[in-house]
């Protein structure tokens, strides 16, 4: 990475917290945190994706660890719950209870590896994907 992008990703963020630790941002911490949700609820409104990955890289640098993963995700449901009350489509129920089943047993699978696979051992568990995904 060259070093201006380092200097001016350092410049924005917050300082970096380790486990269990308080911060005492300011107001311009808050605001920022609030101005990336939303954008984050702006860009899925638009494209129906996307909020997941502009709020967490922000609101982890204040609120670390599954904390702030878990806020986001909070945050997510209501903005989807709310978006499918507003929706005039139609809910293919067949398909979802197919998708649904598999997607619970990802979840679950999912859980359960983040139960068992030591926190130094997750790097070369996600490593071999995400090298196969940027050769494909």
């Amino acid at each position: 990475m060259p070093a201006w992008k380092l200097l001016a990703w350092n410049w924005i963020t917050f300082p970096p917290l380790g486990p269990g630790a308080v911060a005492d941002h300011g107001v311009l911490s808050y605001a920022l945190l609030a101005m990336a949700v939303l954008l984050s609820a702006w860009v899925q409104g638009f494209s129906g994706l996307g909020f997941g990955m502009i709020a967490a890289p922000v609101l982890t640098q204040v609120i670390p660890g599954s904390s702030g993963i878990g806020l986001v995700n909070t945050l997510a449901l209501a903005q989807n719950a709310w978006q499918v009350s507003r929706g005039e489509g139609v809910i293919h129920w067949s398909v979802l209870k197919r998708m649904g089943t598999g997607l619970l047993g990802g979840v679950l699978l999912g859980v359960l590896a983040l139960m068992l696979v030591p926190d130094r051992l997750r790097p070369l568990v996600v490593a071999p994907r995400a090298h196969r995904a940027h050769r494909d």
